[in-house]
């Protein structure tokens, strides 16, 4: 984007170090990561090595919250995720309601990159999670 747009932005490293330099003493980072994985290990790690550069540090969850280990290991997060995803699709689609949909043949698919990262669980866990929600009308596929 600098070469580009001539628009700088800072790396993870950059944003923490001028943080400090503007005297930031609570840090809150909101990072934009669907799961635990490579990225958010690489953010974790360049956030621990800053640590003690401030009085407190807090890092929310990604967008799935914690991994856990199991296919069927659902959370709140997973559950409100799948909730908010099908009811989207199923407005984007046109339908009234996810039975609408249903009644039609209608099936939805919602695709994720893979990873060899352990967390790759969690595309198992939300299969799991819309299966427990009813939602049988919804496919999985990853690439």
């Amino acid at each position: 984007m600098q070469a580009r747009d001539h628009e700088f932005i800072d790396n993870m490293d950059q944003a923490l170090e001028r943080a400090v330099q503007n005297g930031v003493k609570n840090l809150v980072i909101q990072p934009t990561h669907l799961m635990h994985g490579a990225e958010y290990d690489e953010l974790m790690e360049s956030v621990e090595a800053y640590r003690s550069k401030f009085e407190t540090v807090k890092v929310a969850e990604p967008l799935l919250g914690a991994v856990g280990t199991a296919a069927d290991d659902v959370n709140a997060d997973k559950e409100a995720v799948a909730k908010a995803l099908t009811e989207e699709a199923v407005s984007d689609a046109g339908y009234d309601s996810l039975a609408a949909a249903k009644e039609e043949g209608a099936a939805f698919v919602f695709l994720g990159h893979d990873t060899s990262h352990a967390a790759k669980v969690s595309y198992s866990q939300m299969q799991s999670q819309v299966k427990e929600l009813g939602y049988d009308n919804n496919g999985r596929a990853s690439c």
